[in-house]
């Protein structure tokens, strides 16, 4: 935020910059008083035209030369002209003779936060709180500091100072939605966000950061419940409808998403991202012809969205198109190859294609590209166990029992792959282990060795491990 903001309430005269711009072009004098000197000045600089305002600056000092507010005035062109250290000179004199100068403190502030020194331009902020009619204001500068150096429980403590003043602050709302995000207090926001909703049922704002703050937390109903009520203050808050449609998807309603997101677009033209969400929640529902007809209208705007081309390959592969789908998920490979799901899909495709090796090799770099993902490391060894040779998928599991050794899938994947090896000791032993990290999950091993299920040892120990 800029200290000569359009926020400030300073005052523009159009007469007074006509006469001055009439006195420049037919090469006259006029007399302007201090007062017209700075609605002039200040129209330039709310239209960041900072060499026309130094212009008209230097002229006002050379009539009015003792001028505390014009030369405060030109601290703020200077600022503008990105001359900085000239800018602080002047305020360093106007301030031997304005010490307690509550204007001088905020521009000086500035200045100190443009030359990165932030303790002293925190200081400057400060000490203008006691005497500033606009509190709120300063508490966001001093906030705004706070948080360009990455402090920000500080930031977010003057965040809240400043929106107590003035709930509708939106630049405010919405920087201290960022450092609740960055510091992962969500819980806190909303205490936060429901106590300025007390004071102001009414706005939309509020309660749209209110529901960010849920989804964060995976609280989809009452995320939902939120940007109902946005919209209902705001029946053309755009964003809410479609971050609403978003927090319905996300929670699975998928038919209810897409009404939502067809209905953002009434308020706003549709984006190749919405046509995409719309086409993924399609793709969800199994409605793949839809869902490729979305996708299409994603690409048609933009067709370097890879995530679109993600999209058409797995409608096309639901469709039984796996030929096309090819063609698609290495276009979407071309445009991103960093993402571990593009990887995925297109080992799905290659498998079903009879693509074996290229099979096998897509899902590698998928594990590689998300080496935490527990349930895609077992993706990779069961395609290993259809296709290649017990010593390899063996060399693949000791990799994972590595990576994740307390990891019930992967353990009672290994106990059915010793049981099909015949080493029955080894076996039990691992199911032991898979029964104390996650009993619930222990029928997997039958999934995976579907023979195993009239195992006496291996009923025994669920029995076991029951209680």
């Amino acid at each position: 935020m800029e200290f000569f903001d359009a926020g400030d309430g300073q005052r523009e005269s159009i007469q007074s910059v006509t006469r001055f711009e009439s006195m420049v072009a037919n090469q006259e004098q006029y007399y302007f008083d201090c007062e017209e000197f700075q609605d002039i000045i200040e129209y330039y600089l709310l239209r960041t035209d900072f060499q026309q305002a130094k212009t008209v600056v230097d002229y006002s000092l050379n009539l009015h030369p003792t001028s505390i507010d014009l030369k405060l005035l030109k601290a703020q062109v200077l600022v503008g002209l990105l001359q900085y250290k000239n800018a602080l000179d002047l305020i360093e004199k106007i301030e031997l003779f304005e010490p307690n100068n509550t204007d001088l403190f905020l521009v000086k502030g500035t200045i100190l936060s443009k030359l990165k020194m932030s303790d002293r331009a925190i200081a400057c902020f400060k000490q203008c709180l006691s005497d500033s009619e606009y509190k709120d204001e300063v508490y966001h500068f001093i906030a705004s500091e706070y948080q360009r150096n990455l402090e920000y429980e500080e930031a977010i403590k003057y965040f809240k100072l400043c929106l107590r003043e003035n709930p509708e602050n939106e630049a405010a709302l919405y920087e201290v939605n960022m450092c609740f995000e960055c510091t992962t207090k969500f819980a806190e926001a909303i205490q936060f966000y429901n106590q300025l909703i007390d004071e102001s049922p009414y706005s939309e704002s509020l309660w749209f950061n209110l529901a960010g703050m849920y989804c964060k937390l995976e609280s989809w109903d009452k995320a939902i419940d939120c940007y109902d009520y946005a919209i209902a203050i705001n029946p053309r808050f755009s964003s809410a409808y479609f971050n609403k449609a978003n927090a319905l998807a996300t929670h699975g309603e998928y038919h209810a998403a897409i009404q939502v997101y067809k209905e953002s677009c009434d308020y706003e033209s549709p984006t190749f991202i919405t046509y995409a969400y719309i086409g993924e929640c399609y793709e969800r529902l199994k409605e793949y012809e839809t869902g490729l007809e979305f996708y299409k209208k994603s690409i048609a705007q933009n067709e370097e969205y890879a995530e679109a081309w993600l999209g058409v390959a797995i409608c096309q592969d639901g469709l039984g198109k796996s030929n096309e789908a090819y063609a698609s998920i290495t276009k979407a490979l071309e445009l991103d190859h960093e993402d571990p799901d593009f990887w995925y899909t297109a080992s799905e495709i290659e498998e079903r294609l009879g693509y074996i090796e290229e099979s096998i090799i897509s899902m590698r770099k998928a594990v590689k590209l998300d080496e935490s993902d527990s349930s895609l490391f077992m993706d990779y060894l069961q395609l290993l166990d259809r296709h290649l040779s017990h010593n390899i998928v063996g060399d693949a599991l000791s990799e994972g029992i590595e990576k994740f050794s307390s990891n019930g899938d992967i353990l009672y994947f290994k106990t059915a792959f010793m049981l099909k090896q015949g080493k029955y000791q080894q076996a039990y032993q691992c199911f032991e282990l898979a029964l104390t990290f996650d009993f619930k999950s222990h029928e997997k091993v039958f999934q995976y060795y579907p023979e195993s299920k009239d195992n006496q040892n291996l009923l025994e120990l669920i029995d076991a491990y029951r209680n």
